[in-house]
């Protein structure tokens, strides 16, 4: 019995010897000990034969006991260098896929500057040939090549960057800029658009806004140009306006929330997790018939995480809101009222529109400036305020009349002012989209003494409200208020 295990042990596993040399002596011993206690005892074949079994159990079991554990030893040394081995391709891998990002980002980037400079140089070109003298059919090929060229602009800007973003080189200025003039920009960039799909564009402040701020202006103006441009690419019809908030505020600091509001096509609540991913739309049939890179809403959301902000969407059947915050410092010279300080000319204005937004903003911006204001959705309410507002004190009453409610019937303007009488001093202004602003002549034959472009900046508003009769005579050749370049 002590050489079976023995046996088992040598063609087995070589492991526990030490153990198996011992057992072997102890059997040893119980055998051929002269004169053994063991031997000598009564029942000893009995007794001897049990307990060689039970020491011989003994030595198997442990026997497999230290084969299991041997085998489990070198699994797990054998596991542990396929994991080392494993790390470190892994290693390997990272640093070379991070050596060909930051290649292709470089790579981006340089060649996005140098596809820039020449469709620049393009765009330019085919601006001055726009002016020159051409028939209609090469002006249309002239104005579509200028809008694909613009078009490839904006891709070209977009990878550059998303270059950026992916190399960390994302960088953010602190400079003192007007809230107002940046929204009035970020609107100038897409207006044209706007316009060409009949489309109402407008800028809603609350009254604890601060205008003067110091931050980046020129990546807030990113971040709601393309919010504004997605609004309009999936809006076929009604109004685009922009809400801004006051969501904190200190004496040094202020975080605003913008909200683009859209009557588009919605955005189904499944699919929302798509938004804000690189290269990512919602359907890829709305990428076929809307285009787009997918990079817009991607960029904005680093930008937005850069100013220490956040950014989100809100979806119905009825159009969409897009939404971000931003951090910024307050102004040296923060001024409370977001618009116009009101002088010694005591005047009231009349704002008529079909789209209530219009009459709001128009009105937030003449508020400080005008002794009253009004506003009216029909001709009907706009004569019943100018008979009140003839009998108030001021010495001018401003209207400004939409081209929706505006009548090409020039009695209209002359009933107007007939209604003013002589005593008091009536400047009407029409409002126009962007690509629909009438000639000198087109206005003087309405009754019309200046036009304004929409949405209409607050300076526009202000000389549409400051000067008198005859300003048209007064201006520019084109004699319009707020024509500006369809090349911006």
């Amino acid at each position: 019995f002590g050489v079976v295990p023995y046996v088992f042990f040598v063609l087995g596993n070589r492991h526990g010897s030490v153990f198996m040399g011992i057992n072997l002596c102890v059997i040893g011993l119980v055998l051929f000990w002269p004169n053994n206690p063991i031997l000598q005892a009564e029942y000893q074949n009995s007794w001897k034969l049990r307990y060689v079994g039970a020491l011989t159990l003994l030595t198997v079991v442990v026997y497999f006991f230290e084969a299991a554990r041997a085998k489990a030893q070198s699994a797990l040394e054998d596991e542990n260098k396929k994991r080392r081995r494993t790390q470190t391709d892994l290693e390997a891998a990272r640093q070379k896929a991070e050596a060909a990002s930051e290649a292709k980002s470089r790579f981006l980037a340089h060649m996005s500057h140098e596809l820039r400079t020449p469709l620049g140089g393009v765009i330019g070109m085919i601006g001055l040939l726009r002016e020159s003298e051409m028939s209609e059919n090469q002006r249309g090929y002239a104005k579509s090549a200028q809008r694909n060229a613009e078009l490839l602009l904006t891709v070209i800007n977009d990878i550059l960057d998303f270059s950026k973003i992916e190399a960390g080189q994302m960088e953010f200025e602190c400079v003192d800029f007007d809230l107002l003039s940046v929204m009035e920009q970020a609107f100038d960039a897409v207006s044209l658009r706007a316009a060409r799909k009949k489309i109402e564009l407008n800028a809603l402040f609350d009254s604890d806004v601060p205008r003067d701020l110091v931050g980046d202006p020129l990546r807030l103006k990113q971040v709601l140009i393309n919010l504004l441009g997605n609004a309009i690419k999936f809006t076929d019809e009604g109004e685009v306006w922009v809400q801004i908030r006051t969501s904190a505020q200190r004496d040094d600091l202020a975080t605003l929330r913008f909200e683009v509001h859209d009557t588009g096509i919605g955005i189904d609540p499944e699919k929302m997790g798509r938004l804000f991913k690189s290269f990512s739309q919602v359907d890829e049939s709305v990428s076929r018939r809307y285009g787009g890179t997918g990079l817009g809403l991607a960029i904005s959301k680093a930008i937005v995480d850069g100013m220490g902000g956040q950014v989100g969407v809100e979806s119905s059947d009825s159009g969409s809101i897009f939404w971000f915050t931003a951090r910024f410092e307050r102004g040296m010279d923060t001024q409370e009222d977001v618009f116009l300080e009101r002088d010694s000319i005591k005047r009231n204005a009349i704002i008529a529109s079909k789209n209530a937004h219009t009459i709001l903003a128009c009105q937030q911006r003449l508020a400080g400036l005008c002794e009253k204001t009004a506003g009216c959705r029909s001709l009907e309410e706009v004569q019943r305020h100018i008979v009140e507002f003839c009998e108030d004190e001021a010495l001018c009453v401003h209207v400004l009349i939409d081209e929706n409610l505006l009548q090409k019937d020039i009695g209209v303007l002359k009933r107007l002012r007939k209604q003013c009488g002589r005593e008091k001093k009536m400047i009407i202004a029409g409002l126009y989209p962007y690509d629909g602003l009438p000639t000198k002549e087109q206005a003087r034959a309405l009754g019309l003494d200046m036009v304004v472009a929409k949405p209409p900046k607050v300076y526009e508003l202000l000389r549409a409200v400051s000067l008198g009769n005859g300003a048209i005579d007064s201006h520019e050749e084109t004699g319009v208020w707020g024509k500006r370049d369809e090349r911006a």
